[in-house]
């Protein structure tokens, strides 16, 4: 490595520090040194660096995709400071490391290719393939004593792909690392990137985490679709009861919608069908995600970025100056940005937003803890929809069952003679006598007497008025699924696995 390109980098790190310091945004200080930078390696590596964090990179892991430029030692020292939110302090000291030859600048060039072998390239091709055809959301490698195992979550179950020997536990994750533009050298510290694959001619956007643990690293890999979102919400409501009483709900001119649920339970995917479905009637939507799922074709989705400044509060700002007529939250990370979507609901916009709760009631009490002002809260509020998703019984090996009118009557179910099915387990459900799943809902939309009592704050009363029987027209979740259980689409074992004993809903 010269001294030219040591100089530079040392130079580089300096002036990025200083401007940081000075105030300047982490993007125009690079475009300012992009502007004055005078090695056109380094000018070359800016530009590019700028075009990743343009497309959500870190910048420790945007560096880390010039190996030939910025040492393992160098990138580790820059992403232990952006995660600590002191880049600006930082990088002043990494220049003099350079300088002092403290910390080594070039390390080996991978322009050669990927640093792994065949056969570990090859077993995570496998592992893709395998999740893309069970049609995964997440895969996951997992460090043994014997070796490394393989999993991906599929229906909202963990099923079991493939293990590995010791001897490939290594390679198989430094080449996931490569993939993602990761530090392949740094094992101590987690890391985050993503990688963009082609798997069985779909566009995957693989999102990727590494966590240190006892045995080496464990690895978690979203896996996103890169098409636009094309699921609308005839598809995902199996009942017109249930899909009308949602589109009433974001029909309201303005106020707060949440539609909730635990983790894996699809909210985002709803959340994503009702934005689309709000564009089409001829809306302004515009939405702000930590991070951007999926794309859905004419909403304006802006990602949070904190490493470059952009955090929820500028993009608030943003949006009262963009004409929007739907605002969409990811999520309520704080109690001041929730106390800005109540003031935004009560100008006169729709705003909808996602949040982690296991019922309505759950809904109230995280609003409430997060600091909202009751009255504030009972004006603002339009609604709330929770929901679950219930393994379907596969269609390719199903036989009638036998299930006790009496136990779906407690669930609230009304019919007469419910014709239940069950799974016996074949090739096309692996085993399981479920393949596919299907959403429960439950709408609730508050009344002036919950409203008054919600404006009050007393969550004693709150959970007591919601504890009362539905309302006309409401159907709770335990409702829905009994008659998915009627009509064979599910299992009675499914639906309590899912919502628990009758009497939890």
């Amino acid at each position: 490595m010269s001294s030219h390109l040591k100089e530079s980098v040392a130079a580089f790190s300096e002036k990025f520090g200083f401007l940081l310091g000075s105030g300047v945004p982490l993007v125009p200080s690079l475009e300012t040194i992009l502007a004055e930078v005078v090695d056109p390696r380094l000018e070359e590596v800016v530009r590019q660096v700028l075009g990743r964090i343009g497309e959500g990179t870190g910048f420790a892991e945007a560096l880390a995709a010039f190996p030939d430029v910025f040492s393992p030692s160098y990138l580790g020292m820059v992403r232990a400071a952006e995660n600590q939110g002191i880049l600006d302090t930082m990088m002043g000291k990494i220049a003099a490391g350079v300088r002092e030859g403290i910390i080594p600048v070039g390390g080996p060039a991978l322009a050669a290719g990927d640093p792994t072998t065949a056969e570990a390239r090859a077993a995570v091709d496998r592992l893709f393939d395998l999740a893309v055809a069970r049609e995964a959301t997440d895969l996951h490698l997992v460090p043994t004593p014997a070796g490394l195992t393989a999993s991906c979550r599929a229906a909202g179950r963990l099923v079991d792909l493939e293990s590995f020997s010791a001897a490939l536990r290594e390679p198989i994750t430094v080449r996931v690392k490569f993939l993602a533009h990761l530090d392949l050298a740094e094992k101590w510290l987690p890391q985050d990137g993503r990688a963009q694959l082609t798997v069985a001619g779909k566009a995957i956007d693989a999102r990727v985490n590494v966590l240190p643990v006892a045995l080496g690293e464990k690895i978690t890999i979203s896996l996103l679709s890169r098409d636009p979102f094309r699921l609308t919400l005839d598809r995902l409501f199996t009942d017109p009861a249930d899909r009308a009483a949602f589109l009433d709900l974001i029909s309201a001119p303005a106020g707060l919608v949440i539609i909730a649920g635990p983790h894996g339970s699809g909210k985002t995917t709803t959340a994503y069908a009702a934005l689309q479905t709000l564009h089409e009637q001829g809306k302004a939507v515009t939405s702000i995600e930590s991070p951007v799922g999926m794309i859905v074709e004419g909403v304006a989705q802006a990602p949070v970025r904190p490493h470059l400044g952009l955090d929820w509060n500028q993009l608030l700002n943003a949006f009262d100056r963009s004409d929007p007529d739907v605002l969409f939250v990811g999520e309520i990370p704080d109690a001041e940005t929730l106390g800005r979507l109540l003031k935004i609901a009560l100008g006169g916009r729709l705003v909808i937003a996602s949040m982690h709760a296991d019922d309505v009631s759950d809904v109230f009490r995280r609003l409430l803890d997060l600091q909202a002002p009751p009255h504030l809260l009972a004006s603002a509020m339009a609604g709330v929809m929770v929901q679950r998703l219930v393994r379907k019984v596969c269609p390719d090996c199903a036989t009638d069952a036998r299930v006790k009118k009496t136990d779906l009557a407690a669930l609230g179910w009304r019919g007469d003679k419910p014709r239940a099915r069950e799974g016996k387990g074949c090739d096309r459900c692996n085993r399981s006598g479920y393949r596919g799943r299907v959403a429960l809902y439950d709408v609730f939309r508050p009344g002036k007497t919950f409203k008054d009592i919600l404006a009050q704050g007393h969550s004693t009363r709150l959970d007591a008025a919601l504890a009362a029987p539905a309302a006309p027209g409401r159907r709770t979740m335990a409702a829905a699924g009994a008659t998915l259980v009627a009509t064979g689409q599910t299992t009675l074992a499914e639906l309590t696995r899912v919502l628990g004993s009758p009497d939890q809903d």
